[in-house]
């Protein structure tokens, strides 16, 4: 992604912004002094700022900002009300503002990621998991689907990675598990991951992971981590790839950092990798009490 070449667009739709507001404060006195060009006057205004409103939109879809697209489009926007300005003038002059202060939000987001490196990996790149190459997809295709627990999975990367500690579950956890012992190129990553089971039925999407995707958020929040890993025993959406790495470039501190997606192919092939039994995972019970399906 360009971002210098997102920032300076964004930039010039702002300063177009401006041009408008400063209209809107005029038109303002005008309207003062001869009320009966108020409605000619607001129309022309109204016009203006449909046409930067569409403008604005369109960069954020060419640009694939699409987060920021919703964002852009459901901002409700302030109420405040300016003394000795005309009412109508004024929700437009809100509008503006509020819409504004959107863009110039996203153009320093847009513009901390310049320097920040994302390095996208498959389970296959790590040196812990390179059995996992032995493994072809058509070999597990019929446990690539909603097959095994949330549970199974982690303790079977717990045991795979040869980590004691496992993270108690609780509603303000960030991550299902924090490693150090995951290494790339020999070298050890600080790793958070994500973990989803057949409890959660069908692709990953946004709704799924939490209110609005904050699941992801909250993972990408971990500071000490170097590599960010999201599973799932079924499809991953892309939208849910978008939103971690973008979520990820605004939180870290780091200048390089690592993003892993297991879909439900690639946890059947770990699995597979590692010998376990995928018919008799498949036909595991969920214990009584256990939410972690």
């Amino acid at each position: 992604m360009a971002y210098q070449s997102i920032t300076n667009q964004i930039l010039e739709i702002i300063s177009e912004s401006d041009k408008i507001i400063d209209t809107i404060i005029n038109a303002n006195a005008l309207i003062k002094n001869d009320n009966s060009k108020k409605q000619q006057v607001i129309e022309k205004i109204q016009d203006q700022r449909n046409v930067w409103y569409e403008k604005c939109q369109v960069i954020l879809v060419n640009n694939e900002l699409l987060l920021e697209l919703e964002d852009f489009i459901n901002y409700p926007g302030s109420a405040f009300m300016r003394l000795n300005f005309d009412q109508d003038l004024n929700t437009i002059l809100n509008f503006m503002r509020d819409h504004k202060a959107k863009l110039i939000g996203f153009a320093k987001n847009i513009e901390s990621k310049q320097n920040k490196k994302v390095v996208l990996l498959t389970l296959d790149d790590f040196d812990n998991f390179k059995e996992i190459k032995k493994i072809k997809p058509v070999e597990v295709a019929d446990f690539s689907n909603d097959s095994f627990l949330e549970d199974d999975v982690e303790n079977a990367f717990l045991k795979k990675l040869e980590e004691p500690y496992k993270e108690l579950d609780g509603g303000a956890e960030t991550r299902d598990l924090f490693s150090d012992r995951v290494t790339y190129k020999n070298k050890r990553l600080a790793t958070v991951f994500m973990f989803k089971g057949r409890g959660q039925k069908g692709e990953l999407t946004l709704n799924q992971a939490g209110s609005k995707g904050d699941q992801l958020l909250k993972l990408a929040k971990n500071n000490a981590a170097e590599c960010f890993i999201v599973q799932h025993t079924n499809k991953i959406s892309p939208n849910i790839r978008e939103a971690l790495q973008d979520h990820i470039l605004q939180n870290t501190r780091l200048s390089k950092v690592y993003i892993c997606f297991i879909d439900g192919i690639d946890t059947a092939r770990f699995l597979k990798s590692i010998e376990e039994n995928l018919q008799v995972l498949k036909n595991k019970k969920i214990k009584p009490g256990n939410n972690r399906t």
